[in-house]
């Protein structure tokens, strides 16, 4: 299993191209993933599975729905006789305890979220409009956060369900700023030190 964390461009791969861009255009791509219709998350999926080179699940959706998406496009690749990559984008810190994690992490992905909750995105139907908004409502299944050895657990419990190669780690939110640079440098370490090991 891949653990990455920073930014990703994804440039998708066409019949007339299959090489890398160049630095160029990479540095200067504009694209959009505008399509005539919305694709419900089902119908990406199986396209993904029919055309493209992997499939990267969304970091605010539950367990349950990424390994359903995850299950979906797996098969459409399996019909499709192409090879099949799950990638996984998830919210996650780590810290020495859960408290600390919940203290330095928590209000920043809370920001974020609330947008997502308020707007009831479909990975937040599944709670009732009335639930509260906190993280104890919104973590459990969703966020992998608290000390090395819980990460650690959650990490294999998530390749486990959805058959995860890689994943790509959002530790800092653009919604709230934050958490500060000197904290996700500590979080980058910890989790090299004390989680990727055992991943």
């Amino acid at each position: 299993m891949l653990v990455r964390a920073g930014s990703t461009l994804l440039v998708p791969r066409t019949q007339q191209r299959t090489a890398d861009v160049s630095s160029h255009v990479a540095d200067n791509a504009v694209m959009s993933l505008a399509l005539a219709h919305r694709l419900r998350p089902d119908a990406a999926a199986r396209r993904a599975g029919r055309i493209a080179d992997g499939f990267v699940g969304t970091p605010s959706t539950s367990l349950a729905n990424a390994t359903h998406l995850a299950d979906v496009y797996q098969e459409a690749a399996r019909e499709a006789r192409r090879p099949a990559e799950v990638v996984q984008m998830r919210d996650a810190w780590v810290a020495r305890s859960r408290a600390e994690a919940d203290a330095v992490y928590g209000p920043h992905v809370m920001t974020a979220y609330r947008y997502y909750w308020e707007n009831r995105l479909a990975e937040f139907r599944n709670l009732s409009a009335g639930s509260e908004f906190t993280l104890e409502t919104l973590a459990p299944d969703r966020l992998i956060l608290g000390d090395p050895e819980t990460c650690i657990r959650e990490f294999q419990r998530w390749q486990k369900a959805t058959d995860a190669s890689t994943f790509l780690l959002r530790l800092r939110h653009a919604h709230s700023g934050g958490p500060p640079h000197d904290k996700i440098m500590e979080a980058i370490r910890l989790f090299g030190e004390r989680v990727l090991p055992y991943v």
